[in-house]
């Protein structure tokens, strides 16, 4: 996969698709919401994370990648969550973001998710394709929202 300029691509292909598509979101649904709850140690600022998650070691190495934290100064536990059915394998921006903040501001911190924050009734993409008559498919560009939950 290669990055460029994507404007310039799409003027100069021979052939540019336009299309928007309206779907009710297609997601797992578990039971329980998702969860967070950060432990700051304030003896060697290390951190304890319990994430509702079906994967702790990914996320504890996400966390760390993306927190340019030691391993040794993270430690990720997943206590029994019930059924995930899916939606527990992901990292999410609520995992890093509460981590960030507990890291940042020296304290113990925790994020449940409602029924509300998970379930987004409908999610709008769009996507633009650009071909030249020579080659197959060389640019896409893909965007992908669901609107504010009232």
């Amino acid at each position: 996969m290669a990055f460029g300029d994507a404007e310039a691509a799409f003027a100069k292909a021979a052939h540019v698709c336009h299309e928007d598509f309206w779907q009710h979101r297609g997601a797992a649904h578990s039971i329980e919401g998702r969860g967070i709850l950060v432990e700051f140690h304030s003896a060697d600022d290390s951190l304890t994370v319990w994430a509702s998650t079906q994967k702790a070691h990914d996320l504890r190495q996400s966390l760390t990648g993306l927190l340019d934290m030691e391993e040794s100064d993270l430690r990720v536990a997943a206590p029994d969550i019930g059924g995930g059915f899916g939606p527990k394998l992901c990292v999410y921006p609520e995992d890093v973001a509460v981590v960030a903040a507990a890291k940042l501001l020296k304290r113990s911190l925790k994020w449940i998710e409602d029924r509300r924050e998970h379930s987004p009734m409908r999610r709008r993409s769009a996507i633009n394709i650009g071909r030249s008559t020579s080659r197959p498919m060389r640019k896409a560009r893909c965007s992908a929202f669901a609107p504010p939950v009232a």
